[in-house]
């Protein structure tokens, strides 16, 4: 168990992996407070995964801790969510989050973008997500289909209309 996780290093960092490539990760859960503060290249933070690319697919996951990201100088991007910090050409599905979710940039120049979901969706997937009102969007940057509850729908297993509550949940 991992009470919190700071990333100061290059890349991305999440609460089961920091960058998923040509995989999946399924049924698993974090409840530890994501933070990735960064000074050039990109900060990106996600519950799960900070980033996914190259077809990878997270499904039946959820994050119940605080996620941010946050660029210092360079004129980059921070990218946070609730499940994965940045989905390049990937799938989040059956997924939910109910911590706080924030990212910023410092310089004026740079781009930030956080969801209760995802926080930036390039070519991606996401189906079937919800999260907490906590957040503004599911979907930071990208369409957004993730649905948006407060915490009495959260609780409510009529909710997750596609969840299989048999055999996984």
């Amino acid at each position: 168990s991992i009470a919190s996780y700071r990333m100061c290093g290059n890349g991305s960092a999440g609460g089961i992996v920091g960058w998923a490539s040509v995989c999946t990760i399924s049924n698993c859960y974090n409840a530890g407070t994501i933070t990735n503060e960064k000074y050039e290249y990109s900060a990106r933070s996600g519950g799960i995964a900070g980033a996914v690319s190259s077809g990878s697919a997270i499904g039946n996951c959820y994050n119940t801790a605080a996620v941010s990201a946050k660029m210092y100088s360079k004129p980059d991007s921070a990218y946070a969510g609730g499940i994965v910090g940045a989905a390049y050409s990937g799938t989040v599905q059956s997924c939910y989050g109910i911590g706080t979710v924030t990212a910023t940039v410092q310089n004026t120049d740079g781009t930030a973008a956080a969801g209760g979901v995802v926080g930036l969706s390039d070519n991606s997937t996401i189906m079937d997500c919800y999260y907490l009102n906590v957040c503004s969007l599911g979907v930071g940057s990208g369409t957004d289909t993730a649905t948006r509850c407060n915490e009495a729908q959260l609780k409510a297993p009529g909710t997750y209309l596609e969840f299989d509550f048999t055999n996984v949940w």
